[in-house]
């Protein structure tokens, strides 16, 4: 098992400079989020295009000051729909498989990898 977390967590980390490679926007998101220290990962639509996206879904795990990613959000001239919770508990099975379907893991990626596969 500690082999499977570390080869998912270099496919993740692979996926997320893919992604930022392909669209500049995304790899501004991507460095800004870089600077908080919280467990983040973002899932939907935006995984594919943030241009496209009506909205950018983010989980945020732990203690997070809002006003960091409102200040995101007038930069960019985007909208972040936002999901902070102290807890991974806190997400029912739903949430969970929908974000497994579609998600760039920001931060925190062994730790939310094991979450995604438990």
């Amino acid at each position: 098992m500690p082999l499977l977390i570390d080869y998912l967590t270099i496919i993740e980390k692979e996926k997320l400079l893919k992604r930022c490679k392909e669209e500049l926007l995304m790899k501004e998101i991507v460095d800004f989020l870089h600077k908080l220290n919280n467990p983040i990962i973002m899932f939907g639509s935006a995984v594919d295009s943030v241009k496209k996206a009506r909205d950018i879904d983010l989980l945020v795990i732990g203690k997070l000051n809002k006003k960091e990613i409102e200040y995101l959000e007038g930069k960019l001239n985007l909208r972040f729909h936002l999901l902070n919770v102290k807890n991974l508990k806190e997400i029912n099975e739903t949430l969970k498989e929908e974000i497994k379907k579609k998600h760039l893991i920001i931060q925190g990626s062994e730790w939310l990898i094991k979450w995604l596969i438990s």
